[in-house]
């Protein structure tokens, strides 16, 4: 399941339930973190993976006894190699409180980890939308892409070879939720594994994209044509689909697993600089 932008107006039928509208029109993506509804004092959490299944990463157990005594607090409790997928509903399952976020937020970057997917919390769906014919129901309801877009881009860009904060100003966010880049896409070294998570496309890059050391395992979200060089050396990449179609200048992939040859950048690039590859190491 992925989120959606939706860019024309819907007509909502009499007789539809709201939240099953919103939640086929938002989708869900993978890396959501939510827990079994029900008034436990310890209580399952799991997360959405690429699959579409949900498993259990964890718990949270509260001690006992009285909070005078030091009792009933939460302790979250990782778990990075699950053991069994959810034995409930999806309707049962629901976000945690801020408080539970919060406890849970210093797992995020491992949990993102474990399960190769950005994750995330899941948030409540507003009953009382009052939704109008002719307005886009993502602005109605407050919510959409763009803050998760541009967390990742502060998070990714504080790597940056250019000057931190830059690219603030040097982006432009479409309505499909692409994105052109107007200046390189400087990020060595940047923390990005395994990769760009689904809502980062770029529709454009207005410049190198410099991608090495940043933990790849897959490429993807990137533009059709790069306009200057394109380097994802030192990754973790057994290939080399996602690559864009088109690169102006060189093309770097050495120092990956997939030991790529010229003939592989051939067959996903028509390059029209140089192609650095393990048969061609040496750089001119």
């Amino acid at each position: 399941m992925k989120a959606r932008f939706v860019s024309e107006a819907i007509d909502f039928q009499r007789g539809g339930d709201e939240k099953d509208i919103i939640r086929r029109i938002i989708g869900d993506r993978p890396g959501k973190i939510v827990r079994p509804d029900y008034p436990r004092r310890s209580f399952e959490v799991f997360i959405l993976t690429r699959d579409g299944k949900y498993v259990e990463i964890g718990f949270f157990m509260t001690s006992p006894g009285s909070h005078k005594k030091g009792g009933g607090l939460k302790t979250f409790y990782f778990k990075p190699d699950p053991e069994k997928e959810y034995a409930y509903e999806e309707e049962d399952l629901i976000p945690l409180s801020k408080w539970e976020q919060n406890k849970m937020t210093e797992f995020l970057p491992e949990i993102s980890k474990a399960f190769g997917v950005e994750a995330y919390f899941g948030e409540k769906i507003n009953e009382d939308v009052n939704f109008e014919r002719g307005k886009d129901p993502l602005k109605t309801m407050g919510i959409g892409l763009e803050p998760a877009i541009k967390a990742w881009m502060k998070k990714a860009f504080a790597y940056a070879t250019a000057p931190m904060g830059s690219w603030e100003h040097n982006y432009t966010l479409h309505d499909d939720g692409t994105i052109s880049l107007h200046q390189d896409l400087d990020i060595p070294s940047a923390d990005l594994s395994p990769g760009f998570p689904s809502y980062i496309k770029f529709r454009r890059v207005e410049g190198a994209i410099h991608l090495d050391n940043c933990g790849l395992e897959y490429l993807s979200g990137l533009p059709e044509e790069c306009v200057e060089f394109f380097s994802c050396e030192g990754n973790k990449l057994t290939s080399l689909d996602g690559a864009p179609r088109r690169v102006l200048m060189d093309f770097f992939c050495r120092d990956n697993p997939g030991e790529f040859t010229v003939k592989d950048v051939k067959a996903v690039s028509l390059v029209d600089g140089k192609i650095y590859s393990e048969d061609n190491l040496k750089n001119e």
